[in-house]
């Protein structure tokens, strides 16, 4: 166990007792030794997730690398003795330098030319010092957001996107994948920032499992977004953001799970950096069966008719089974050291069975005892596909970018429900119902972000959405009385919905002291196409078209009572928006 692990689990009570056992075990065992250290740029910025390489001069086996974090910090363990190292981040030129490594330490701040004039450092002896750890807690709480990392979280490793948010505070998720946030279901969801195809096609656990837990890097919980999110959504936006893998050369990983009823789940993440060009692809599929099982007895002493209940017992048994599988690719070409385009793609099907059984009984006060059986077969087959392509640029290393992107999305569902209910044993109903679903959506923004000295930032941007829906839905039944199967003609029906949404937007955040604000402005223009028509001659078809102009403002106070509390109050104006089902 190195030092930073014996530092990470012990309390802090026992972290003086724990450094002198761990600096013993070093010093007898002749073992790797904790550095740390930083990268930064000419100006004494840090430079945020640059690859730091420690190549050891007497012995390749030894050699190791790292990333930096978003400080531009970070922590290795090596054998002591002479390297070199190779620091290389996508804005900067390469840097090599050349340190001995003696003891445990800090090596310094480790400098390069974003002007593309290679550094060189001089060697030099490091000096022992005390190293302080603190275990990384999974949860960070910002002026408009909280963030839940679940790499810190064991607990939802191995899972999905179902798993992950069932750790996350503030936010629960029931047995058939509801997701609420603060007691209301109406959450948004995004992926990298935008709405997407992966969780487009359907609300429950369906589409939370096919993301595996294990290609989300953080999640961010916004309980009241501000102006630079879309209005819709009254309980919050859940941001789910995937991970980038920053390493250079090629790199690789298997994850894969096997659980009870059964469980299984296998994801392949492969990657290659080199130089301005990158890519990345990513592949998994998984498989679940589960089993639901529910009784019910009633009891009634206050029977007085002969048709009055005095027992009513209810059994069910629900078994589903379901199959997914995801797969994405994309490009990173960096044009110049401060622009950079985008492209990638992803798929996504999920398919699932469900064979329900419920059986009725019933006792009356005189009447015979009666019972009823009512069994429910239903499939369901989704894809979905997503576009994405962006660029993205630098004005300088103070912070003021440029970001562009167009998503592209297209997912479709079918639902196939056949119901068939006995009554005594005698035939009494049956249902067959099919729903069809199409979406389509063209989704293009631009965000622009400028610092304006050392605390406050000030950011604009414009977003439209393109939306097309096409629902089909047809519904027939029979009955004892009319066993011939004929449509149900106000529950079969066609309809498209059309939305349209233009949206601005202007933010502007600083600190002065110990209090941090943030106000915004939003404004969005939508435009609303309806056309619906069923079967029955009772109902007329219905085409409409509506339009809205709404201002969305937002403001964000916080007070900071000390490093680890602080007092937050916020304000936004949201929107309920019809949802464009049928």
């Amino acid at each position: 166990m190195n030092q930073t692990e014996i530092i990470n689990i012990f309390t802090k009570k026992t972290l003086g007792l724990t450094f002198v056992l761990s600096a013993a075990a070093l010093a007898f065992a002749q073992e790797k030794v904790g550095i740390s250290g930083s990268v930064v740029s000419k100006n004494n910025q840090p430079v945020p997730y640059a690859s730091v390489t420690f190549s050891n001069k007497a012995n390749k086996q030894f050699s190791d690398a790292t990333l930096t974090d978003e400080k531009g910090q970070y922590k290795l363990d090596l054998v002591p003795g002479a390297y070199d190292i190779t620091i290389e981040a996508i804005d900067y030129q390469k840097s090599v330098v050349n340190k001995q490594i003696t003891a445990a330490g800090n090596i310094g701040a480790l400098s390069i030319d974003p002007e593309k004039s290679a550094t060189n450092l001089k060697t030099g002896d490091i000096q022992g010092v005390v190293i302080t750890a603190q275990a990384t807690k999974p949860y960070k709480v910002e002026l408009d957001k909280r963030t839940y990392d679940p790499s810190q979280d064991i607990v939802s490793k191995g899972g999905n996107l179902q798993d992950v948010l069932s750790n996350v505070p503030s936010v629960s998720v029931d047995t058939d994948g509801t997701v609420s946030m603060r007691g209301s279901s109406n959450v948004k969801f995004l992926i990298n920032g935008k709405p997407s195809a992966l969780l487009g096609i359907d609300d429950g656990a369906n589409a939370l499992q096919s993301i595996p837990a294990d290609q989300i890097e953080k999640i961010e919980v916004i309980t009241n977004p501000s102006s630079k999110f879309e209005a819709s959504g009254t309980a919050g936006i859940l941001n789910i953001i995937l991970k980038k893998n920053k390493k250079t050369g090629f790199n690789g990983s298997v994850t894969g799970t096997l659980g009870y009823l059964p469980q299984t789940n296998l994801n392949t993440n492969l990657s290659w950096r080199k130089g301005n060009f990158s890519w990345f692809l990513n592949g998994g599929g998984g498989y679940r069966e589960s089993k639901n099982t529910n009784r019910s007895d009633d009891y009634f002493s206050n029977a007085i008719a002969a048709s009055d209940f005095t027992e009513r017992h209810q059994n069910s048994v629900t078994n589903s089974k379901n199959n997914n599988y995801n797969a994405s690719a994309g490009v990173v070409y960096d044009i110049s050291p401060k622009t950079s385009i985008n492209a990638s793609g992803t798929v996504r099907t999920f398919d699932s069975e469900n064979d329900g059984n419920i059986d009725y009984s019933y006792f009356y006060l005189s009447n015979p005892s009666s019972s009823s059986n009512r069994r429910t077969l239903g499939t369901n087959n989704n894809l979905a596909f997503q576009g994405d392509f962006g660029l993205d640029h630098k004005f300088d290393d103070k912070g003021q970018n440029l970001s562009l992107s167009l998503s592209l999305q297209s997912n479709r569902s079918f639902n196939d429900t056949n119901i068939d209910e006995t009554r005594d044993g005698i035939f009494s109903l049956k249902d067959i119902v099919n729903q069809n679903t199409k979406n389509k959506t063209l989704i293009g923004k631009a965000d622009y972000e400028l610092p304006i000295g050392e605390y406050s930032k000030l950011e604009a941007g414009y977003r439209i959405d393109i939306n097309s829906n096409d629902y089909s839905n047809d519904v027939q039944e029979s009955t004892a009385l009319n066993p011939t199967l004929s449509f149900l003609r106000p529950y079969t029906y066609d309809a498209t919905y059309k939305e349209t949404f233009n949206a601005f937007y202007l933010q502007f955040k600083s600190k002065i002291g110990k209090i941090s604000y943030q106000l915004g402005l939003r404004d969005e223009l939508s435009n609303i196409d309806i056309n619906y028509a069923n079967l029955s001659p009772k109902d007329k078809a219905i085409i409409t078209t509506k339009n809205y102009n709404n201002l969305f403002p937002s403001v964000y106070l916080s007070y900071e009572f000390a490093k680890d509390n602080q007092l937050l109050l916020n304000y936004a104006r949201r929107i309920d928006r019809p949802r464009s089902f049928f």
